[in-house]
């Protein structure tokens, strides 16, 4: 079972819950697995282990945070919205994209999805342990809340 956590948490981008859901369990349960010693140590082995590595990894998610939209489309007063070719759309860029509607007849892009900066800024605080194992992450389009144990208890 936390073999499985493990590597769910790595398909869903180090979200526990979404890790969770995806094996059926509550996103308490998921929270409580990350939590785990083993399963803190397997993630800890993960990291310093694959191929990434640790600092691969940080970077990816720096520039994910750092990609702009302006990096893959331009826009005139008009609104008209022209999107950058492949060349012209930095690295960072390229990573925080993660999905295109192409309309089928034209060949032309017609929207792209970008990973949002909120989760993404979360993420990091994660994997560079800005928060502690029991810190609360709460993501609306809004406002990106952390709240660590001793946060919550004045609460």
């Amino acid at each position: 079972k936390e073999i499985a956590f493990v590597d769910q948490y790595f398909v869903c981008k180090f979200n526990a819950s979404a890790a969770a859901r995806s094996l059926g369990l509550s996103e308490a349960a998921g929270m409580r697995m990350r939590n785990a010693p083993p399963v803190v140590a397997a993630i800890d082995r993960a990291l310093g282990e694959n191929s990434l590595g640790r600092q691969t990894v940080l970077e990816r998610i720096s520039a994910i945070v750092s990609a702009e939209l302006r990096d893959v489309a331009t826009w005139n007063e008009g609104g008209k919205v022209v999107f950058r070719g492949s060349a012209d759309i930095p690295d960072g860029a390229h990573s925080a994209i993660t999905g295109l509607r192409v309309d089928v007849a034209t060949g032309q892009i017609e929207r792209i999805q970008m990973d949002g900066k909120l989760q993404m800024l979360a993420l990091l605080a994660r994997v560079l342990k800005l928060t502690g194992p029991d810190a609360v992450v709460g993501i609306d389009n809004r406002v990106t809340v952390i709240l660590s144990a001793e946060d919550r208890a004045v609460l």
